[in-house]
């Protein structure tokens, strides 16, 4: 009863950690569905805390999957390079958007802060809601803050929590100041989260649990597919 799920799900998560993902420039006059008063907005609010603009991109392997998020990432780096910014706008088809309201994911405006550590771990600090996201690997600290938190607030964070790790582990942020640097910077962190993620089996029954609304007995019936198609596909290797 539960395989089709377990299949569809297994399949999405690997697709979205595929091994590395590719990235296109674009306009942002070709998102007219996009709301670009949003993206030029946070822009100008990041220049005046010391960002500059690097790209506008788009994310042609998250394209290809479904559903399509139909957005760019607005690519932004302070001075030195040791954060980047982006911001983005989801907005993908009627019928996905219907769903995305009906799982409780509502808040698709959003600015993520990003640094990459010398020892590769790295720091994001965002507003996106800990429900809407896979379980992240140790490596990858994820500081989440309030919706409607404001800007400089989350700047602010994030900037917290680099001086605190320089100041206990004695590790300092790097610099990724271009666009290749930084989408290499991205698809490091796919590595971390896929590694991650292939370790504990993809998906776990509590991450299932939330996404469906908080039915145990059909999150437990589908880890325990995507569990056992795993062990098929180890004993047929």
């Amino acid at each position: 009863m539960y395989r089709a799920a377990a299949k569809q799900i297994l399949k999405r998560v690997r697709d979205a950690y595929t091994k590395e993902h590719t990235h296109r420039t674009v306009r942002a006059q070709d998102f007219p569905h996009l709301d670009l008063a949003f993206y030029d907005r946070t822009q100008q609010a990041l220049q005046r805390l010391g960002f500059s603009h690097v790209a506008d991109a788009e994310d042609e392997t998250v394209k290809q999957q479904a559903p399509d998020p139909r957005t760019f990432l607005r690519i932004m780096t302070n001075n030195d390079g040791t954060v980047n910014a982006a911001i983005y706008h989801i907005r993908p088809a009627f019928i996905w958007r219907i769903l995305m309201f009906c799982t409780g994911m509502r808040n698709t405006k959003l600015v993520e802060f990003q640094t990459e550590l010398e020892n590769r771990y790295q720091v994001m600090t965002s507003t996106v809601r800990q429900k809407d996201l896979m379980p992240s690997s140790p490596k990858i600290f994820r500081n989440l803050l309030p919706p409607r938190t404001p800007l400089p607030d989350l700047h602010q964070a994030h900037l917290d929590v680099i001086a605190k790790v320089v100041s206990e582990a004695g590790v300092q942020p790097i610099a990724n100041r271009t666009l290749n640097e930084i989408l290499g910077f991205e698809n490091r962190q796919l590595e971390i989260q896929r590694e991650y993620l292939e370790g504990i089996g993809w998906v776990t029954e509590e991450f299932l649990v939330t996404q469906s609304g908080g039915d145990k007995k059909m999150a437990k019936a589908i880890h325990t597919e995507i569990q056992r198609i795993l062990k098929e596909e180890r004993n047929s290797a």
